[in-house]
């Protein structure tokens, strides 16, 4: 009995027409719509499709840190002596995040707005 020898197959190369191309670029471009997302809709490997991205010239760039600056709406009395106001300490940890703040308390309501945007 001999051994089968079979020659390995090359993969099927799926021709995409140049429509199709720019049309999933156009939907991945989106805001809000994800590229593997459109990729799988439409029967398209996502490295595939940001391939395709790249090679349009479009950029698809992550969110980039915005500094956040936060003011006060509260009227504060400057005739107040500073010694009146107290030091507070705060303490967060949630998972990873471990937050600290040492303030005077004339700064809560700025403390407040802070965490708020943090903690979201």
């Amino acid at each position: 009995m001999s051994a089968l020898q079979t020659t390995p197959k090359r993969p099927v190369r799926v021709y995409r027409a140049p429509e199709f191309k720019s049309k999933l670029v156009r939907l991945a471009l989106e805001p809000g719509a994800s590229v593997s997302g459109v990729a799988v809709a439409h029967g398209v490997n996502p490295n595939l499709l940001r391939r395709w991205v790249k090679e349009s010239g479009a950029l698809i760039t992550p969110p980039a840190f915005v500094p956040v600056r936060i003011e006060s709406s509260v009227v504060r009395d400057t005739h107040t002596p500073a010694s009146n106001s107290q030091r507070v300490e705060v303490n967060i940890a949630r998972g990873d995040l471990h937050i600290q703040f040492k303030l005077d308390s004339l700064q809560i309501t700025e403390l407040g707005q802070v965490l708020r945007e943090v903690l979201r």
